[in-house]
């Protein structure tokens, strides 16, 4: 049980602040930062995903640690599987470890990335509902998603290879 934690829901803030790269890009620090704090530590979230992070003036928290990863649960399986828009497509209960919460980081880092560049992608794939940009159907079939297509022709050159890198890590 954790206390309850005030601030702004990730997606709700995406939704006021998509167009301010200042404010993604604070955001954006402020992730990884917590993410590096995850990884030097050795524990793993396990359901890292826009529902399960709080945003607050000075930094961001985050919450629901039910799928959560420590070191004296080595060898253990999971019973929570994750967000499936924020999780690799071959992930199960057997994938628990430290860097269990690797593909969600570098996906929410690289969605975050990209709308710094192109705002307008959030709005146009409907992020925030249920996905910052990528959906489980485009994670699991990212040669017939629109999205990738999209990302993979753009124009801007860190955009291109952000979704680039997303598709690789997704096979």
């Amino acid at each position: 049980k954790m206390d309850w934690v005030e601030g702004t829901a990730f997606d709700q803030y995406l939704r006021k602040h998509v167009g301010n790269r200042a404010n993604i890009e604070k955001l954006l620090n402020q992730f990884a930062k917590a993410v590096r704090e995850l990884k030097r530590i050795g524990i793993a979230h396990g359901d890292l995903q826009h529902g399960n992070i709080i945003v607050q003036p000075s930094d961001l928290r985050l919450v629901d640690y039910d799928g959560m990863f420590v070191p004296s649960l080595k060898g253990e399986s999971t019973n929570e599987l994750g967000h499936p828009s924020y999780q690799h497509p071959q992930r199960s209960a057997t994938d628990f470890s430290s860097s269990l919460d690797d593909f969600s980081a570098w996906l929410i880092h690289s969605s975050l990335s990209i709308l710094m560049i192109d705002p307008m992608l959030f709005r146009k794939y409907s992020g925030g509902d249920e996905c910052i940009l990528f959906r489980h159907t485009d994670l699991k079939d990212p040669d017939n998603s629109r999205l990738f297509r999209e990302l993979l022709n753009h124009p801007n050159l860190e955009v291109k290879a952000r979704g680039e890198l997303i598709k690789r890590l997704a096979e």
